[in-house]
């Protein structure tokens, strides 16, 4: 990929509100064009497999860089997770909520068909990966909401991944927008909701793409289509760095507390920010010069769930603590770095109390064999235990394992959110 002579450096002057612009869309005001060095590779898939099993292109990677599995590129056997991988999220704090009220993997749609539970102004398709992970593929100057249909808890999560496949030809990259609202008298997934989404009561986040240490967030929040309150502009790197890779963003709102991470890094810290209840998030993605194959948007294991779990009360106290917010790669007992908060305040209960014993148990889904799920559901504890010796120097005689698979659901896996109640951990104390 050619590299641009002159690097063109944009003022970073997000004034111009996409609310008031009606729906997200408008480019930032007085923004000249970014240019910088082209990126040799991170790139996921810029197609999707179709109903024709159309085998896609891929974009080659930079070297050492890891691209996501696609339809066309074999995915690469998990490996264990490095300790300086532990080590960057060391600072992680963010705890899933203990209440899981909506998650969506699109395991359940058809690819290349529009998510049956999502609703867009635009156009999307579901498109599946080579390691079998489905994703929702996001166009520009679309908006999207999820299947949120209840207001939700004034303690509340919302997880969800991204892959955003970038390749600098010259232009202004599109923005990207999270927002988090409440549409009042409108349904949270009604057409009108396109329409008047500038006059609800919502928190903002913008991402301006971009290269070379350009990208640049700020949020605001807005009641009744008045802007009430602006950050400042803050650099995120950490995007670029992640351009054709999956990326974890989650967010946590406690009453009027609102964070937001991405990664390990912790964008926003907000504590008395929220005035209002939420009951939708929208995922939203502006115009640009690029044309649909030249960039690409993903987004997939959407999780919203309800409260604030006091880890340490409930395994200390209570003796028992069950928690869906450790998760694993797909098929592998292979921890995801967004559980590492969880696991934290897990290690930090078990070291302040040397005599507590702790039984970890593994749950799955009813997908496949009861022979690998029986075996995958022990190596998952085993993963956790291993964790917990090996990070938080918890005595190995103190926690045993064990593994279910699938034997005790405690939801129906005929659905999406059911199957991510059952594929679960429980601590329990042991005498």
């Amino acid at each position: 990929m050619k590299l641009l002579l002159p690097m063109i450096v944009y003022t970073v002057t997000i004034a111009v509100n996409a609310h008031a612009q009606g729906g997200f869309l408008k480019k930032m005001a007085n923004r000249a064009e970014q240019a910088a060095t082209n990126k040799a590779g991170n790139a996921v898939e810029k197609g999707v497999n179709d109903a024709s099993d159309k085998v896609l292109n891929a974009g080659k990677p930079a070297a050492g860089a890891a691209s996501a599995p696609t339809a066309s590129t074999p995915a690469a056997a998990p490996a264990p997770a490095p300790a300086s991988r532990v080590e960057a999220y060391s600072k992680f704090d963010f705890v899933a909520g203990d209440q899981l009220l909506l998650s969506d993997d699109f395991s359940q749609d058809v690819v290349g068909e529009f998510a049956m539970h999502w609703n867009t102004n635009n156009k999307g398709e579901v498109v599946s990966m080579k390691d079998g992970t489905k994703w929702l593929k996001l166009f520009q100057q679309g908006v999207y909401l999820t299947p949120n249909k209840q207001v939700l808890p004034a303690d509340h999560t919302i997880e969800f991944d991204m892959i955003l496949d970038m390749h600098n030809t010259g232009y202004m990259y599109p923005e990207v927008f999270f927002t988090l609202f409440n549409s009042g008298e409108d349904a949270p997934q009604s057409n009108s909701v396109f329409k008047n989404m500038h006059g609800y009561n919502d928190i903002g986040i913008q991402l301006a793409l971009g290269e070379s240490n350009n990208t640049r967030t700020v949020l605001r929040t807005h009641a009744k289509g008045a802007e009430t309150f602006r950050t400042n502009v803050q650099q995120l790197k950490l995007l670029e760095e992640n351009y054709g890779k999956p990326f974890h963003v989650a967010i946590s709102v406690q009453k009027t507390r609102f964070r937001m991470w991405i990664n390990e890094q912790k964008v926003y810290d907000m504590p008395r920010i929220v005035e209002s209840t939420f009951n939708q998030l929208a995922v939203s993605v502006s115009g640009s010069n690029y044309k649909e194959d030249q960039l690409g948007f993903y987004l997939s294991n959407l999780k919203i769930a309800g409260g604030s779990p006091d880890v340490r009360s409930k395994l200390l106290t209570e003796g028992k603590f069950s928690t869906t917010g450790i998760t694993f790669d797909v098929n592998s007992d292979v921890i995801r770095p967004s559980s590492f908060g969880v696991i934290k305040e897990i290690g930090t209960a078990l070291q302040s109390d040397v005599s507590f014993k702790v039984k970890i148990t593994g749950h799955t889904d009813s997908d496949g064999s009861k022979a690998v799920n029986d075996a995958l559901s022990l190596k998952r504890a085993t993963a956790v235990k291993a964790m917990l010796t090996d990070t938080y120097k918890i005595a190995a005689e103190r926690i045993s394992v064990d593994g279910k698979g699938a034997a005790v659901p405690v939801a129906e896996n005929t659905t999406p959110e059911g199957k991510a109640k059952n594929r679960r951990v429980e601590f329990e104390k042991e005498k």
